[in-house]
């Protein structure tokens, strides 16, 4: 499933509560909306060798302003 106008993150960190993201320059990011997508994948485990079904989240946010990709985000602004 995609989303458009949507950025989607590598994992699930980001909830319904982070209304501001903040960038690496300490810029604010308002959340317009939120969604989290699930993915069902097979992997491999290590021990014993065999294939199990694993639920993959991802966090998908429609930001106020254009983002690039591989921008790093924060979900608080620690900046001196």
């Amino acid at each position: 499933m995609k989303l458009k106008g949507y950025v989607q993150f590598e994992d699930n960190w980001i909830s319904e509560i982070d209304k501001i993201l903040y960038n690496e320059e300490g810029i604010s990011f308002s959340v317009l909306d939120f969604e989290e997508i699930k993915e069902n994948t097979l992997i491999l485990e290590a021990m014993p060798y065999k294939n199990v079904w694993s639920e993959l989240k991802f966090s998908c946010v429609k930001l106020y302003k254009v983002v690039n990709v591989g921008d790093v985000f924060y979900t608080y602004k620690n900046f001196d």
